[in-house]
C-alpha cells in the first residue's frame, strides 16, 4: 500500500475501475460504515434515502456496490432509490 493511501481510497479507486471497463461513467461516491449491515438494504434506512437523493442530484442511471448483497437488499435499495442496483 502506498504511503497515504487509505484502504477505503484504495477501494474506491477499483471499484471506479471496474465501473469504468463496465462501460459507466462514475458520477459520485458514497462511502458508508456499519458495525452491523441492515438485513433490509445493508446501509439502513437513511443512508438509503441519501443515496438516492445523491444519485438523482449526480444524473446517475445505476447505483453500484462494491460488496455482494442479497437479492432482497437489491431489490429493497432498487425499490427505494428509484435506480437499478447492481453489486
Amino acid at each position: 500500500m502506498a504511503v497515504g493511501r487509505t484502504f477505503y481510497q484504495d477501494s474506491a479507486e477499483e471499484l471506479r475501475l471496474l465501473v469504468t471497463s463496465d462501460g459507466l461513467e462514475p458520477c459520485g461516491l458514497m462511502q458508508a460504515k456499519r458495525d452491523k449491515p441492515d438485513a433490509a438494504t445493508f446501509i439502513g434506512s437513511g443512508k438509503t434515502e441519501e443515496l438516492g437523493e445523491l444519485a438523482r442530484e449526480a444524473g446517475a442511471d445505476v447505483i453500484v456496490f462494491d460488496i455482494a448483497l442479497s437479492a432482497g437488499q437489491q431489490r429493497n435499495l432498487a425499490r427505494e432509490t428509484n435506480l437499478p442496483v447492481m453489486d
